[in-house]
């Protein structure tokens, strides 16, 4: 196994991250440089260091907010966790995970959560499933054309948020400040937002992950809205909705692993919470 450091990461640590980040999941220049301007938190984020400096694993961790009923709590959203090619399998990614719980619950954070690319892999690490979402496919029965993301008004799309998810036992608070750093991400990718308006408010809202993509959010205030909005979406375009949506097949979405006794959460009650497809 080789040596390495495990240590919180600093500003001076960002254009490593970033190189890392690159190498690993090949996005946009356009959404790194997002990325690393609006969302790294170094003093959340962990990296493995080689005896030469070298970053060699990281775990990047920003704070997010949940609410259940009246009662608010911080989470940890834990981001590119990744390990430099050829130095997999040697309990590196482990050890940034570990950190970046330390720095997590030192900074008072509850839970950390992710949305893994195969669950099996964090497992062993603690995290249980937290949250699901619904998969729902455009009909294209009204296809409207999506709007630049950053054309839209956040404090609407915010507003159609909490009035989508208030049924829900637990969510992830969004101000109109948050949804409008969400539209810079999708817009940072060239992706664009389907909004239906009746005039006074947006009744329902589609964040579309690239021209022509799937709807990587979605949310409505009814039934009768979500039809609509899955009519207004190009056919078999895949939209991802609150899982007690009307429409579509649920499945796991985010994971979870509790920081403290307290912040212990019934596994099994992941149909009732909801973390939008955000980074």
């Amino acid at each position: 196994m080789i040596a390495a450091t495990v240590r919180a990461l600093t500003e001076k640590d960002r254009p490593a991250a970033l190189t890392l980040w690159q190498a690993r999941f090949f996005d946009s220049a356009p959404f790194c440089a997002w990325y690393f301007s609006e969302r790294f938190d170094p003093a959340l984020s962990a990296g493995a260091f080689s005896g030469e400096g070298r970053l060699l694993s990281m775990a990047l961790g920003r704070r997010v907010g949940l609410e259940a009923g009246t009662e608010r709590a911080d989470a940890v959203l834990v981001a590119g966790v990744s390990t430099r090619e050829g130095f997999e399998r040697q309990g590196l990614m482990r050890r940034t995970m570990a950190q970046v719980g330390v720095l997590a619950a030192l900074a008072g954070a509850s839970l950390l959560v992710l949305r893994p690319v195969d669950p099996a892999i964090y497992l062993p690490l603690g995290f249980q499933p937290y949250s699901a979402a619904r998969l729902a496919p455009g009909t294209g029965r009204a296809v409207r054309a999506p709007l630049p993301a950053g054309r839209t008004d956040p404090a609407a799309l915010a507003d159609c948020y909490a009035a989508a998810t208030g049924r829900l036992s637990a969510r992830q608070r969004r101000t109109a400040a948050d949804m409008a750093a969400r539209l810079r991400e999708v817009e940072s990718d060239g992706g664009g937002c389907v909004a239906l308006t009746d005039g006074a408010c947006v009744r329902a809202y589609a964040l579309l992950e690239s021209p022509g993509g799937d709807a990587v959010e979605a949310a409505a205030r009814t039934a009768a809205d979500y039809a609509a909005l899955l009519d207004a979406l190009e056919k078999d375009c895949l939209a991802l909705l609150p899982p007690d949506a009307p429409t579509g097949a649920v499945v796991p979405h985010a994971m979870a692993r509790a920081l403290a006794p307290a912040a212990a959460f019934d596994r099994g009650a992941a149909a009732a919470r909801f973390l939008p497809e955000e980074y």
